[in-house]
């Protein structure tokens, strides 16, 4: 729910069109895709059902994304410390 003060009329509709929306993405286990401005920017969302709630997660364009490689080019990938090796996996 929205964190701040809004009136009981206005919030039982948007609790209404929430339930409205996560009941076909629940059954479905598809994504809705819509469109979020946020500071004046544009950005694509996708929305799923998860647990008892909505997720809400910003998507990105390829040209958006930055190549991963100059992050971890200082990274030696067979340097592993006593701990790391000692740790149990799951």
């Amino acid at each position: 729910m929205v964190p701040w003060s809004i009136g009981e009329g206005f919030k039982e509709v948007l609790d209404e069109k929430i339930i409205k929306g996560y009941e076909p993405l629940a059954k479905t286990g598809k994504v809705a895709i819509g469109q979020l401005v946020m500071q004046g920017r544009e950005h694509l969302v996708g929305i799923t059902a998860q647990g008892k709630g909505l997720v809400l997660e910003i998507l990105r364009y390829a040209h958006e994304l930055r190549d991963p490689e100059p992050y971890f080019e200082k990274v030696d990938a067979t340097a592993k410390s006593d701990a790391q090796m000692n740790t149990p996996r799951l």
